[in-house]
């Protein structure tokens, strides 16, 4: 059984504005300083570098195909929310890229590139995820990998994008590949931290005989694992059937 969670407004305008944090961050600290980015990000700058094709075009083509791997594993909502990521920051970005003179020169100093560079592409995904969307690609897959494998969003990242960077050298330098592995660590420790939030030790225990559909609510709104266990006998130590007053046994989802 999977829950079918209403779509909410808040969500969607976070989604956009952490699109628009996402598209100013690609194309003003990694376009406007030679940094390549990792993900399907990253594809669409190699194909702009080689054949100058706009991302805004290219992201939307790579997407068309996960988007229905995302209606089936991840369900309408975060279906409909990943539509809104995806178009978002293609169309932030061709407006960003036609109408900003914004010019952030920092070719000078790469470093301070790269990290600004991290820290606006981190925000921005970070504000996406937590309001249950992704702008397709890598997100997708980072996605269902934390799901079924339990890997962490940014430890996905980081492994796709590090393949990703070795193809950007067919149009980078060295140098510039290696900021741009800067840049997307610091993104992924972003997008980490946003995702666990400052307090590592928050847990909550769920009893009930809808834990399936419990585990699913979990996974899409709030983007966390869940482990099921099942209440010890009644002969057991209290503090292992707390809140079993019928004395069956009743799963349990701990965060």
């Amino acid at each position: 059984m999977t829950v079918q969670l209403p779509i909410r407004f808040r969500n969607i305008f976070f989604i956009l504005i952490g699109s628009f944090i996402f598209a100013f961050g690609v194309y003003h600290f990694n376009v406007q300083n030679n940094l390549a980015e990792g993900g399907f990000t990253g594809i669409t700058l190699i194909l702009r570098g080689l054949f100058d094709w706009s991302p805004s075009i290219t992201n939307l083509a790579l997407n068309i195909p996960l988007f229905f791997v995302s209606y089936k594993l991840l369900g309408r909502t975060t279906f409909i929310y990943t539509l809104i990521g995806t178009f978002s920051f293609s169309l932030w970005y061709a407006l960003i890229a036609k109408y900003s003179n914004l010019i952030i020169d920092l070719t000078d100093d790469m470093v301070l590139a790269s990290l600004f560079a991290g820290l606006f592409i981190g925000v921005g995904l970070g504000i996406i995820f937590n309001n249950g969307g992704t702008t397709g690609g890598v997100d997708i897959i980072a996605r269902l990998v934390q799901r079924y494998v339990g890997w962490s969003i940014g430890k996905t990242f980081l492994v796709f994008d590090f393949f990703v960077i070795v193809l950007s050298l067919t149009y980078l330098d060295i140098r510039e590949a290696m900021y741009t592995l800067l840049a997307v660590y610091i993104g992924a420790r972003v997008i980490d931290s946003m995702q666990e939030g400052t307090y590592a030790g928050k847990a909550a225990m769920i009893i009930s005989d809808h834990r399936t559909a419990i585990a699913d609510g979990i996974h899409a709104t709030m983007n966390r694992g869940t482990i099921r266990k099942s209440f010890l006998p009644p002969n057991q130590p209290r503090a292992h059937r707390r809140g079993d007053t019928s004395h069956h046994s009743r799963p349990v989802i701990p965060e």
